[in-house]
């Protein structure tokens, strides 16, 4: 299933009917997974409360990760929707979420999310059922690396936004300020848990949250967990994630390899690299925005 970039008609999520092959050993992980996840952890981050089943259960012997199903939840501040346009009135259709910088604007996607300049998108942080707690941020300039630019590599699906500033009780604030961010990381190996953020494409609802192990396949990050379909793209994935403040170490988005992967229960990213870096450091010192190229349809 690929993840869709700026199509502005709704659409119905894809089914998440699959055959779930493997042992009597597999379902019964699974079954305590869904045990788990029925026994969700609540508790208070800056006065939010913060929903997450975040237990990973792996199979015994080693042979690799159990695909769970991703939790509903109410948001992480530093993470939300995306909407072409005026969010009241618009349909969301990928994910970002904010990268700590000295400028306090800077936001990350997929690349495949974007077309044009961009200057047309809303960015709403933790907004779920029609809520916009932290108000509509908008977007001022997109920055891509060159290589998606020139050719589309799958390994540089990736891509910075620079939101405007907005009054806040008065005062001008960044939107840093407001909610925090994620610090990026780049080079990194694949951390033994990884935790994925993303909202479902459509009108309302609000994000799922899912942790697992990520592993290497075809040469990029893979995450294995139910319920990421259209509109997941460019959602966070967080190494070091700190269920007590909500925050990790960015060092990927849903993108990559078919555009964040072909079926909903498995997730690709953009392996982050020094390019990310500069890519990011363009953002940040505010050099010249990008005009970005609308992606084109990948074959699974």
């Amino acid at each position: 299933m690929t993840r869709a970039g700026l199509d502005s008609t709704p659409r119905p999520a894809p089914s998440r009917d699959r055959a779930r092959r493997g042992t009597q050993g597999q379902s019964v992980v699974t079954a305590a997974w869904r045990l788990l996840s029925s026994r969700v952890t609540a508790w208070t981050v800056a006065g939010v409360a913060l929903v997450t089943a975040l237990a990973a259960i792996l199979l015994p012997g080693g042979g690799g990760a159990v695909s769970p199903d991703a939790a509903s939840f109410d948001g992480l501040p530093q993470v939300g929707a995306l909407f072409q346009g005026a969010w009241q009135s618009s349909p969301h259709f990928c994910t970002a979420s904010v990268v700590n910088s000295p400028s306090g604007d800077v936001i990350a996607t997929a690349a495949h999310c974007l077309s044009g300049d961009a200057k047309d998108l809303e960015f709403v942080p933790m907004y779920h059922d029609g809520q916009a707690p932290y108000g509509a941020w908008s977007v001022t300039g997109a920055y891509i690396s060159q290589r998606w630019l020139l050719h589309q590599d799958p390994q540089a699906d990736f891509a910075f936004l620079t939101v405007k500033p907005r009054d806040v009780g008065g005062t001008e604030r960044t939107l840093q300020s407001v909610v925090g961010g994620d610090p990026l990381v780049v080079g990194r190996q694949l951390p033994q848990w990884t935790v994925v953020v993303g909202y479902p494409a459509g009108t309302g609802g609000g994000p799922v949250i899912c942790l697992n192990q990520a592993v290497a396949r075809r040469g990029y990050p893979s995450f294995r967990c139910g319920g990421f379909v259209d509109g997941t793209s460019g959602g966070p994935w967080l190494a070091d994630y700190d269920s007590a403040t909500g925050r990790g170490d960015l060092y990927g988005v849903t993108g990559g390899r078919h555009q964040g992967g072909c079926v909903t229960w498995v997730s690709f990213s953009s392996s982050f690299s020094v390019d990310t870096t500069a890519v990011y450091e363009r953002a940040v010192t505010g050099r010249p925005p990008d005009m970005v190229p609308g992606a084109q349809p990948v074959s699974c």
